[in-house]
């Protein structure tokens, strides 16, 4: 019984932030260097990666042609809802564990592990299926074929892949190394995979022809949407920023600036590009494989098609490097809450880099990068990436009206629009009559404007300086809607998949985490578990993140709602 009302138990935000325990201020802190370019980096790197080059040919391909213009910014919309949610709670609770940390706070330990247990396979498992494109990458570079570099067991059914465990454990080790250097290196690289980018539409706008551009949208507004749905994924990875806030500088004015600006940034690329290539190319001969590669190759241009293929694995290398640095601080996270060992929380006293943490998802995604051809498994990492967005959309609602004294009526009202939402996404994929969706939608747009009429806070946090949603209620409402959509538009495979991964999570938490985590508490290993409201009218002591205190005023709630 015990075990069980833990799942709904929150931790307050205070001590997590001064470490996991009461003797936190002597452990070691990761080090804070990071300023708001290379946390800007840190965004751009993880999302402009290799799918830049290969994604846009096939959206504009086979759904969308020229429309796939707005299709780009459909899906910036759409990531933009979430990222303003992240934005918000990175600046008012700035510390490693991102949407596992808000999630404790807000909702309890046990949905908190199910966020924990999703950004593992977002950032160590997609880390391991971006290096497996290296070999293919560097092969045609080199002018072989694609699977030269890879070594096949017939009788096992493996086909080896030792250049992108390689890949793994260098970059790995550059992060234990030192995080700043592996930032710099990240930032050079970014920008040498933006010059070949600059290159690609520098040589390509000037032979482009505004007749390849129509019809405009060749399949309708369905297209355009079909398009949005398939790019979306293009821009997950902005969401690695919040991973490092215990890294950055200034946390609470850098971290939503990162966040936003390098959206912002991707999605100009996105944009520029998609318009090239359906420019440059009737929408009929685009190649779905190397839409770039094939078109300035048919131009005579075989040049920039080698710089295409370097822009590739630079963005490869980038997007792995900040998946392995985001995954270890999501180990380091688990490890200091006692749902994982806690040995993974270690901090090396003299580079303050998660040694334990970063060995262990190079371990990981090295070992899957070398056997594995990842397949659907890119996809499960999708389902986990959404999984993730709508619990901090939810988090920053509940959150909100929590501080006001209303947080069951609010929680009422945004299960209610999680069920119309995902009704609507159901009724939508399966083709139901127009009447049920705009019954659907209608109901919907009601409890939304419902959450306008219900007293909530402002703004809650502990920072003088911070970022607020903006249009709330209703930006991170949309912002449930649209996550949901996109996962119900998954496939069945993908979704058994996650489905899958999500109960394997369920067991090690109920034979491992759960047990663990109380018996820290038991020993003093571990803060109380309590609500961050639960501090009534007192003033209670607050860590700064420099390692000193001060004391505010707690939260006017004084039980958890």
């Amino acid at each position: 019984m015990a075990s069980t009302l833990r799942l709904l138990r929150s931790r307050a935000l205070v001590p997590r932030l001064a470490g996991p325990g009461p003797e936190a201020s002597a452990e070691v802190p990761l080090r804070r260097c990071l300023t708001v370019w290379d946390l800007t980096f840190l965004g751009i790197g993880s999302m402009v990666g290799a799918g830049i080059f290969v994604i846009t040919g096939v959206a504009a391909a086979t759904v969308a042609g020229p429309a796939i213009i707005l299709s780009y910014v459909l899906a910036a919309l759409a990531a933009g809802l979430s990222a303003l949610n992240y934005a918000e709670l990175a600046a008012s609770m700035p510390v490693a564990g991102s949407a596992f940390d808000y999630t404790y706070v807000v909702f309890g330990e046990g949905p908190a592990w199910s966020v924990g247990w999703s950004m593992v396979l977002e950032t160590v498992l997609s880390s391991a299926a971006v290096a497996r494109g290296l070999s293919g990458y560097a092969a045609t570079l080199a002018g072989a074929d694609a699977r030269a570099l890879l070594i096949s067991i017939p009788a096992l059914g493996l086909e080896l892949d030792p250049l992108a465990a390689g890949l793994v454990l260098a970059l790995s080790g550059l992060l234990i190394w030192s995080v700043k250097q592996g930032m710099l290196f990240n930032r050079v690289v970014s920008i040498a995979k933006l010059a070949a980018i600059a290159l690609v539409l520098g040589m390509g706008l000037p032979r482009a022809s505004l007749a390849n551009l129509t019809p405009f949208a060749p399949e309708g507004v369905r297209g355009v949407f079909s398009g949005a749905s398939l790019v979306f994924f293009s821009y997950v990875g902005f969401e690695m920023v919040a991973n490092a806030a215990e890294e950055a500088l200034e946390p609470s004015r850098d971290l939503p600036l990162a966040i936003l600006g390098s959206l912002g940034l991707t999605t100009a690329l996105y944009v520029a590009a998609s318009a090239c290539i359906v420019a440059l190319v009737p929408r009929g001969k685009i190649d779905t494989h190397a839409a770039f590669s094939v078109a300035f190759t048919s131009a005579g241009l075989e040049w920039v098609a080698r710089a295409v293929s370097a822009g590739a694995l630079a963005g490869i290398i980038t997007s792995c490097l900040c998946g392995l640095l985001a995954g270890a601080r999501v180990l380091v996270t688990l490890g200091r809450a006692f749902l994982l060992p806690h040995a993974l929380a270690r901090v090396h006293p003299g580079r303050q880099t998660p040694v334990a943490a970063s060995l262990a998802a190079a371990a990981l995604a090295g070992t899957l990068s070398l056997l594995m051809d990842i397949g659907i498994l890119a996809e499960v990492v999708s389902a986990g990436t959404l999984h993730v967005f709508l619990l901090v959309c939810m988090a920053v609602l509940h959150r909100r009206y929590r501080a006001s004294g209303h947080g069951r009526a609010a929680l009422r009202v945004v299960g209610g629009l999680c069920l119309l939402s995902l009704g609507a996404s159901l009724a939508f994929r399966f083709g139901a009559p127009l009447a049920v969706l705009v019954v659907l939608a209608a109901l919907w747009a009601l409890g939304a404007a419902s959450l306008c009429f219900i007293p909530r806070a402002q703004q809650v946090t502990t920072f003088q300086k911070s970022f607020s949603v903006p249009l709330f209620p209703i930006t991170p409402a949309l912002g449930l809607l649209v996550n949901i959509h996109l996962f119900c538009s998954l496939g069945v495979a993908t979704q058994a998949c996650f489905g899958a991964w999500t109960a394997l999570g369920a067991l090690i938490y109920c034979l491992y985490g759960v047990h663990a985590a109380a018996a820290a508490e038991e020993a003093g290993e571990a803060p109380l578990t309590r609500h961050e409201s639960d501090f009534g009218d007192r003033l209670v002591p607050m860590a700064r993140l420099d390692g000193s205190s001060e004391v505010v005023k707690g939260q006017a709630s004084r039980l958890p709602q």
